[in-house]
């Protein structure tokens, strides 16, 4: 890259196939620029195990509240209080595609 920097990437819970596609990209770029600099590419994504439905449900639950946690950053909706950003109370959150549980376990 010509720029020189490393790269960080925040797919939360996008397909992996995004993850791949920012990773072909950087590729790309690194081609293009042809200057011998080889960047850290970092990703952050959310996983967890369970061994039953309902740690399932509340490992869910959780992804889903730290989500909402970093929405309230990314469009400044809520306060920070010691550094932790306000969450986005769960009952909120029903309907929206990004938090869907389903979707979740699927993604992480």
């Amino acid at each position: 890259m010509r720029e020189r920097c490393h790269v960080n990437c925040w797919p939360f819970t996008r397909p992996f196939s995004e993850a791949e596609l920012y990773k072909q990209q950087l590729d790309d770029a690194i081609t293009k620029a042809d200057n011998g600099w080889t960047p850290r590419f970092a990703m952050m994504r959310h996983s967890c195990i369970y061994d039953n439905l309902e740690d399932g449900e509340n490992a869910m639950n959780a992804i889903r509240r730290l989500l909402s946690q970093f929405e309230n950053l990314y469009r400044n909706l809520g306060d920070v209080k010691n550094g932790f950003p306000a969450s986005i109370p769960l009952e909120d959150l029903e309907g929206r595609e990004q938090y869907d549980p389903v979707m979740l376990e699927g993604r992480i």
